[in-house]
């Protein structure tokens, strides 16, 4: 398994236990993209999964962080950075598939 399998089957068994925990609020379905400036907050507010960028290195990510601090993210997708704003996000075939302009 390489390390983005690995990473995308660890975010999704995260969202799958939170949501069976709590009803999410927002999903995202085959239909759906969901890119920079949108966020998905699970039920109950305490994580949210979106894309971030840091200033120092001007790429962006998809990560999981804490509502209540974005500061404090808890999973990041570090081996795979998005060049620019132009990440998304999509379900294909029942996959979990990041898209950028490359």
């Amino acid at each position: 398994m390489t390390m983005l399998n690995l990473s995308l089957f660890c975010l999704i068994s995260f969202f799958t236990f939170f949501s069976f925990s709590c009803p999410a609020t927002d999903t995202l379905t085959s239909l759906d993209t969901f890119g920079d400036n949108q966020t998905l907050v699970l039920s109950g507010g305490l994580f949210e999964l979106g894309f971030f960028s840091e200033n120092f290195s001007g790429y962006h990510y998809l990560g999981i962080w804490f509502t209540a601090d974005r500061s404090k993210v808890v999973w990041v997708d570090r081996e795979n950075p998005i060049l620019d704003s132009s990440g998304l996000l999509q379900i294909r075939t029942g996959n979990l598939v990041i898209t950028d302009r490359r």
